[in-house]
């Protein structure tokens, strides 16, 4: 794992616990809402007596079981682990027990199993009644598992939970084995805890024993969602959706539950993987509507608005949702991970830098470090910010993997935000050579090759980068890619030299070779040397038709405003504003902080005010 530890911007919902209800994803593309398959057989609710009844979406706290459930019990059945999937089944009250037990509930149901009467209860606790309430019983008979069932519906019948849906058999919709539910458990815990490699160990066994759990499958995708989002892993999020489309394939072994959260980490592997369709998040946002519709009592169905709606950079409408689920669920990372980005999005960093210090000891690898250092940068905390880079370069997993990379353009960046250019040119030659040292994996890094070339360009270290390129040239087998790079770069540091001829001969290269784009840069840099205006402007446009870069937006910017077109500089600036600090969780490298080439367009940003 530490030999290619990349630092992920942000990681972005990779849930290994809250997911949502209310759809299944059939095959690689639609998102069906409501039950898949043959409608479900008519359902005659019992007739029970309503007890205590409970407001629509009440939080009820699930407490460890009571009584003669002593280790030995446990071990032959794990009553905690099946209570909890008996009840959440409810669309109308909020069960939560195990790592998503709410703290701050009203309402606490305590269950006693009694094993010298052979018979389970259940008790109602809450600071409105005078004192505990109970809601019903029932026998065991040898069959703890049908037991559970039993009581689960007779006690939601007692909160006035109407049931109009037959409940599924929990030793189905989780597992008959002991072992199995007490493994994946434990695995639960183990994500709650961030310690996903453990996680997975656990499920691994567990696997053994029944590999028809899906729920043991939502935690293994899960895990490797999480790991693989936060090292930059791709094989790892491969292995979370085809984890996830397997269970989701196993209908008889599914609760709604389990089928809507598993339907939950497809979409957001589907969304990491390349090539995935713009449309992906829309899916999982209609996905927590559409669960929300079915299960309103549901928090997953929020988590998976929530997440839908940071993701497609909405965080005004994912903040209120983000603030209700960390109350509900006080022990989840994920929540205040994306709470940290609503936060800064709202221009809160001091509640950011709350919400990822308490996400972060949860949280794998590098994770907490991007959201952490962004935080600081906007609370103005900028000495913390360089010695929280600074710490982290130097830490072994990070020398070992690609972090070095990443951090040495995160420090290039902040230097230059803070006005050290010298600085700022030392660290971006500094990840030149640890990119010539590294040549099987230049084909990998050549975009942000190309983008360190042109920073050092226009901060006018041409004899620098001149050197650089010269050295790799001549490395053996450079991809098309990357020999296209040295093009531009090398054609950048030639503009001035002999009248620009030499610059405009690799401009003429680049674009026979199809490099429209870098073409139109080294063009324009040639016309801006020369004072040709508007033949600049002409390259500069096209720059802007072609690609989101955020220096070719603060280029076109100025020309614009040269050519005494004040009005649409002013568009195009406000435009890059907007890219450069949407907090777009699908780009994280446009913002100032995480790209020497955004920092840089950031600066011509503030010049312009």
């Amino acid at each position: 794992m530490l030999e290619d530890v990349k630092l992920a911007p942000w990681p972005v919902a990779f849930e290994s616990i809250p997911v949502v209800f209310g759809a299944a994803v059939l095959g690689a593309g639609s998102v069906f809402c409501g039950c898949s398959g043959a409608p479900p057989a008519a359902f005659a609710r019992p007739d029970l007596p309503v007890v205590r009844p409970l407001p629509a979406g009440t939080s009820v706290r699930l407490e460890p079981a009571v009584g003669g459930a002593d280790d030995a019990a446990r071990a032959v059945a794990p009553l905690d682990a099946w209570w909890r999937e008996a009840l959440r089944q409810s669309a109308h009250l909020d069960f939560g027990g195990g790592v998503e037990r709410p703290l701050a509930a009203d309402w606490a149901l305590i269950l006693e199993y009694d094993q010298a009467a052979d018979q389970l209860s259940a008790t109602l606790q809450g600071a409105a009644l005078g004192a505990p309430v109970p809601l019903g019983s029932t026998t065991v008979r040898g069959a703890l598992g049908r037991a559970v069932d039993a009581l689960a519906l007779r006690v939601r019948c007692a909160l006035g939970d109407p049931v109009r849906l037959a409940p599924g058999d929990v030793r189905a919709i989780y597992s008959p084995a002991a072992r199995c539910v007490r493994d994946t458990e434990a695995a639960l815990r183990a994500q709650a805890a961030g310690d996903h490699g453990r996680a997975l160990r656990l499920l691994r066994q567990a696997r053994t024993v029944d590999g028809g759990c899906t729920m043991t499958l939502l935690a293994v995708a899960g895990s490797e969602l999480a790991l693989g989002t936060s090292e930059g892993a791709p094989g790892r999020v491969a292995t979370a959706r085809r984890t996830a489309t397997e269970a989701l394939q196993l209908t008889r072994r599914l609760s709604p539950t389990t089928k809507h959260r598993l339907a939950h980490i497809l979409l957001l592997a589907r969304g990491y993987e390349r090539g995935a369709p713009a449309s992906t998040d829309r899916e999982l946002l209609a996905l927590g509507l559409a669960s929300a519709r079915d299960r309103p009592a549901d928090p997953h169905a929020k988590m998976s608005e929530a997440v839908a709606l940071s993701l497609l950079g909405r965080h005004a409408e994912a903040l209120p949702l983000l603030q209700a689920l960390a109350v509900r669920w006080p022990r989840s990372a994920q929540v205040r991970l994306h709470l940290t980005f609503a936060e800064l999005a709202a221009g809160d960093p001091a509640a950011a830098l709350a919400a990822i210090e308490a996400a972060a000891p949860a949280l794998p690898g590098q994770s907490a470090l991007v959201p952490r250092a962004l935080a600081l940068f906007h609370a103005g905390r900028l000495e913390a910010l360089a010695t929280l880079l600074a710490d982290t370069a130097a830490r072994p997993e990070v020398v070992a993997g690609n972090g070095s990379h990443e951090l040495l353009r995160m420090q290039a960046a902040l230097r230059l935000l803070r006005g050290r250019v010298d600085d700022a040119c030392a660290a971006l030659l500094a990840d030149l050579d640890w990119l010539y040292d590294r040549p099987a994996d230049l084909e990998r890094w050549a975009l942000d090759l190309a983008e360190t070339g042109q920073v050092l360009a226009q901060l006018g270290r041409d004899a620098e980068l001149a050197a650089r390129v010269r050295a790799f040239e001549q490395l053996p087998d450079l991809s098309p890619t990357v020999t296209q790079v040295l093009v531009l770069l090398g054609g950048l540091v030639q503009v001035g030299a002999a009248g620009g001829d030499a610059a405009a001969a690799a401009a003429t290269h680049l674009r026979m070779d199809g490099q429209t784009v870098w073409s139109s840069a080294v063009r324009a840099a040639v016309h801006q040397q020369r004072g040709e205006l508007l033949d600049e402007l002409r390259e500069r446009l096209l720059e802007y038709q072609l690609t989101p870069s955020p220096l070719a937006r603060a280029a076109l910017a100025r020309v614009l405003a040269a050519a005494g077109r004040p009005d649409q500089a002013q568009q195009v600036l406000l435009e890059l504003r907007a890219q450069l600090y949407g907090f777009d969780l699908r780009r994280p490298q446009q913002h100032p902080l995480m790209s020497p080439a955004a920092a840089l367009a950031s600066l011509a940003l503030k010049a312009s005010y």
